[in-house]
């Protein structure tokens, strides 16, 4: 896979390049998304220039209409194709994963259940691609892709064609060797589905066997091995396999096509027989058949190459080796016979007729004249055909040098196609000379082509010389000298005969020229753009782009990459500018917590010095645009953060000022406790505040277990400078994510922490939520926090309400909710929110009568009886007052220790009775 800087990918209408997942001789292909529907896609891509660029590009079309036409999940399928730029270009199924090929180098080879699977899955498809008239003439491993769910695909119809397709006119052999029907090698013209169903078995024979049926040093061996050879048996290969699937093979693999599986519905017939473990209806034939006789086969067949009919002429030529002399003479005379036919016979290929003429001449004795001059006048015509097919390629190679075409006649490649033309002998040394005749014209074709290059490098370097000498003097730009160097390659050129020493030279030399004529104004670019580097390093960015605009306008024209370096670079400053406002962006991350706990107070104070030292990074904002707002936000959650760290520490220094005088009221509000109401300040011990309740009762409040609104009203009350923000941020860095909720929603828009807050605190109440895996904790959880609500305005009826609701939910849930993570974590706060409001209930129902003169005080776990002075209390039931108070006209007498205290009723302040029970009343003045 191959990542390419975006500015080298091709540009298709459409389509965005992503990068390149593979490379040809003549193609590139991509991995690209289609726009219009956002999905991925693979796109090849070849060049359409020249004569063969055009043919190429008509083979792109063919196989962009075959796979178009085909609609199988088996193939891979044609999305759109198109043209234009010098390039054409189809589009088609991305497919993730490996062809059989990589897989087999890997594990050599596959068992046989997934052999079969794998030929059920292909048989499928190349019965569809065959009732629609396609047939691929080019199945093999390398061509068959395994995706990520073990489905088989077969791509690449670069070589299909379709029942008399107009586009097709003359190919020569087409496919690949190993795997290629023996028609196909013939007369490529002529193959029809039955070809595949050749190709698909030697596949699957590679893919069960780790061998290829047929295979040879050379392409002539191999190809005269699938012409007259046999392939062993694959139970010869595998050990145990059943003879059956040697008989499926061996149908799939026959040189004769009409003994051959007619149709891929028929061999898939047998395929599936074979993994369901019943008999196939593929029988023996041949040399097959006569070695699964002697292994206990009883089947018979039919022959397994076209020639000679194997079966009766092996019984044939053994009868012959024991006949006696008057038969023999019998013989010899229908071998010269049938070496007359031969020798009368035009309609046969030359090689044909030679290969039979061998096979004749092997039933004479060796001292027989007329089979030697039948022979001798036979390899004569052949030598001659194959000399002819040979000479034709090499006046098309020199041809193709002439007009300046890169040419290559490959000797294996060129043997292929005399073999294509002329047939394959395998008899004697003629593979040996055929070989050496393509490799001696190979040879030829290399020495033209060597003078060649040497001419045509030896002209452009002289050329570009005598155009320095000319312009030695002028003060010309760069694109000015590529242009000339260019031209001068077209004009003596193409490079592309030119070997890699000699393209080497020809580089050299263009640098030397652009050297010489553009000294000045490159160093003078070079410096400025060193000077861009520096500032874009220092991140004064807007710097940077004053300082290249001024280059390009003074020099950028006389650089021959100078626009492209300035769009660079302009690409650079941009890139950096955005990264740098993610990054001041991110400065808030920095604030989040991960978990469902607060933070503890060391690691606030390290995220706020991470935050600063963010922050301090820019040192000159107004160098890059619009980070000036960015870290505005960053700065004022700084401060937002360290108000809040060092409230809880402000409240306690505020306590001296807060107690003197008549002291400060305040209400307490801590985690995990009921409704309290005002207390009045005393002073601290340490980090716990003193303090004392409405009747006197001295009280303990540990200054980190208050909430965050408790100490904004203290903080408040001792003048300082508390923003509502630093007690929304401390409930949030405290783990009251509902709370910070709550907080953050009243603060005022202008607020510039109030989203990020927001989104915060969302979040870590969805963290929260998220803990529990049942809906019914879930909902018991917010009737929880609503109940806290309720507590803290003092709707000690709607607390109670709530904490009804989530004791059902917590029970619809259905058993064992007390083992869950809901119960476990609130659990003791639920029970004693309940106990407090369960003692407030029976207390008011124990004083109902005393109407309005009575309130609860739930943190004391008593009543506080209220009888102001002159005031008629009638419809309340008598209560024995204290021991000192007597009954009076105006009120209430209390008696002290030493004396009769009579004081008026309007100096007297209200009298309030705190008693928990009637029995115990007591006085509280």
């Amino acid at each position: 896979m191959t990542e390419l800087p975006s500015e080298l990918l091709p540009n298709i209408p459409g389509f965005e390049i992503l990068e390149e997942i593979g490379r040809g001789a003549t193609s590139r292909v991509f991995r690209a998304c289609q726009v219009t529907l956002d999905r991925e896609v693979a796109l090849k891509i070849i060049t359409t220039l020249g004569e063969k660029g055009r043919r190429r590009a008509v083979r792109l079309f063919r196989e962009a209409r075959l796979s178009g036409a085909l609609d199988h999940s088996g193939i891979v399928r044609g999305i759109d194709a198109g043209e234009g730029d010098g390039s054409c270009w189809f589009a088609m199924d991305l497919v993730d994963g490996e062809s059989l090929q990589e897989l087999l180098d890997r594990e050599e080879h596959m068992p046989l259940g997934e052999v079969l699977g794998l030929a059920e899955a292909l048989l499928e498809a190349l019965d569809h691609a065959h009732r629609r008239g396609v047939t691929h003439r080019d199945i093999k491993p390398a061509n068959i892709l395994i995706d990520i769910d073990g489905v088989p695909r077969i791509l690449d119809l670069g070589l299909a064609r379709r029942q008399a397709d107009p586009t097709l006119t003359g190919e020569g052999a087409v496919g690949t060797p190993q795997y290629m029907a023996p028609e196909q090698a013939r007369e490529p013209t002529k193959v029809d589905g039955r070809s595949d169903i050749f190709s698909l078995g030697a596949t699957l024979y590679r893919a069960l066997c780790g061998v290829p049926p047929f295979d040879g040093e050379t392409v002539g061996e191999v190809l005269s091995n699938v012409l007259h050879g046999d392939p062993v048996r694959p139970s010869a290969h595998v050990d145990g396999l059943p003879q059956a699937v040697d008989l499926v093979m061996q149908r799939m693999l026959e040189k004769r096509t009409e003994h051959r599986y007619q149709s891929a519905t028929e061999a898939l017939a047998d395929v599936r027989a074979l993994r369901e473990g019943r008999r196939p209806r593929a029988r023996p034939r041949g040399r097959w058949r006569r070695s699964l006789m002697v292994a206990g086969a009883v089947v018979v067949g039919v022959s397994g190459w076209g020639l000679v009919a194997a079966l009766n002429g092996d019984r044939a030529h053994r009868d012959e080796s024991s006949v006696q002399p008057g038969s023999a003479v019998d013989a010899a005379a229908r071998a010269h016979a049938e070496l007359d036919r031969i020798t009368r016979d035009t309609r046969q290929n030359i090689g044909d007729r030679l290969f039979r003429a061998l096979q004749q001449s092997d039933r004479l004795p060796d001292d027989d004249v007329r089979a030697r001059e039948v022979v001798a006048h036979l390899e004569i015509a052949y030598f001659g055909a194959v000399e002819e097919a040979i000479g034709r390629a090499e006046e098309g190679a020199v041809a193709s040098l002439s007009a300046g075409a890169p040419v290559h006649l490959d000797p294996e490649s060129l043997e292929l196609g005399v073999y294509a033309e002329a047939f394959s002998v395998t008899r004697g040394d003629y593979a040996s000379r055929v070989r050496g005749l393509c490799r001696q014209a190979s040879a030829r074709v290399e020495r033209r082509l060597n003078a060649h290059r040497a001419m045509v490098a030896a002209e452009i370097v002289d050329a570009m010389d005598t155009w320095l000498a000319d312009n030695r003097t002028s003060l010309l730009a760069d694109s000015v000298a590529i242009f000339a160097l260019d031209a001068i390659e077209v004009e003596h050129g193409p490079v592309s005969l030119l070997t890699a020493e000699q393209r080497a030279l020809i580089l050299t030399t263009r640098g030397r020229v652009r050297a010489a004529l553009s000294a000045h104004p490159q160093r003078e670019w070079e410096s400025a753009v060193a000077d861009v580097e520096r500032q874009i390093e220092a991140l004064r960015l807007e710097s940077a782009r004053r300082i290249l605009e001024r280059a390009r306008t003074r020099v950028g024209d006389l650089i021959p990459t100078g626009q492209s370096e300035v769009e660079g670079l302009l690409r650079m400053i941009s890139m950096q500018q955005d990264q740098e406002i993610r990054a001041a962006r991110a400065i808030p991350e920095l604030a989040r917590r991960h978990g469902v706990a607060g933070l503890a107070t060391g690691e606030q104070r390290l995220r706020i010095e991470s935050m600063r030292g963010a922050i301090d990074r820019y040192r000159d904002p107004d160098e890059i645009v619009g980070m000036n707002v960015e870290l505005a936000v960053a700065m004022r959650l700084v401060v937002c953060l360290e108000g809040a760290v060092n409230l809880r520490d402000h409240v306690l220094g505020s306590v001296g000022a807060l107690v003197a005088g008549a002291g400060t009221k305040f209400r307490p509000r801590r985690r995990h406790h009921g409704y309290v109401r005002s207390r009045r300040l005393l002073g601290r011990n340490g980090r716990v505040l003193l303090a004392r309740d409405a009747v006197g009762q001295p009280r303990t409040y540990d200054v980190d277990d208050l909430l965050a609104p408790c100490l904004l009203e203290l903080a408040k009350a001792a003048g300082l400078d508390a923003d509502a923000a630093f007690g929304a941020w401390l409930a949030y860095m405290d783990g009251d994510d509902d709370l910070a909720l709550e907080l953050s929603t009243a603060l005022q828009e202008s607020e510039l922490t109030r989203e990020t807050l927001l989104r915060f605190s969302r979040e870590a109440v969805e963290r929260r939520l998220d803990t529990f895996d049942v809906a019914a904790d879930r909902e018991a959880y917010g009737r929880l926090v609503e109940a806290r609500g309720c507590i803290a305005s003092g709707d000690l009826e709607g607390a109670r309400a709530a904490l009804d609701t989530a004791d059902r939910a917590l029970r619809r849930g259905g058993k064992g909710w007390a083992a869950r993570r809901f119960w476990r974590e609130f659990g003791k706060e639920v029970r004693a929110l309940r106990n407090d409001l369960e003692i407030h209930g029976r207390l008011e129902a124990a004083w109902r009568d005393f109407g309005s003169h009575v309130r609860s005080d739930v943190e004391a776990r008593r009543v506080i009886l209220s009888l102001p002075l002159g005031t008629r209390t009638t419809g309340v039931k008598a209560v024995a007052p204290p021991a000192r108070a007597v009954s009076a006209a105006d009120g209430l007498r209390l008696m002290g220790p030493d004396h009769l205290a009579i004081t008026p009723p309007h100096r007297l302040p209200p009298l309030r009775i705190s008693v928990p029970s009637l029995a115990n009343a007591a006085v509280d003045l």
